[in-house]
């Protein structure tokens, strides 16, 4: 192994070493950080836009099936009517709620 450097390779090291403008540096340098925070800014507005295209286009769908199931379980609710729209009712199932809750271990402490 050589321990010598090799004097070309240090000529072209001193040749490239020049220190740069600082405001010319700064200006540039602040110039691509905005362009880069505008390209992301429109990409998270495509994807917003998308997101929200995607949601519209399937709300229909959702709303009509979702209406089917409130059918079916109307018709299978009639006895328990009073319990759903009493306080009572309410009370039982915010109860029966945090017991699914304490039941899956989302309320424990870590």
């Amino acid at each position: 192994m050589q321990d010598e450097i090799d004097p070309q390779l240090l000529a072209l090291f001193a040749e490239s070493n020049e220190t740069l403008a600082s405001e010319a540096f700064l200006k540039t340098f602040l110039a691509r950080l905005q362009r880069a925070q505008r390209l992301r800014t429109l990409q998270l507005t495509g994807l917003i836009v998308v997101l929200l295209l995607i949601g519209a286009w399937f709300a229909p769908s959702v709303l009509e099936h979702t209406a089917a199931a409130m059918r079916v379980a109307s018709e299978y609710s009639v006895p328990y009517e009073r319990l759903v729209v009493s306080p009572l009712g309410w009370a039982l199932s915010t109860l029966v709620g945090l017991a699914v809750l304490f039941r899956v271990g989302a309320l424990r402490r870590r």
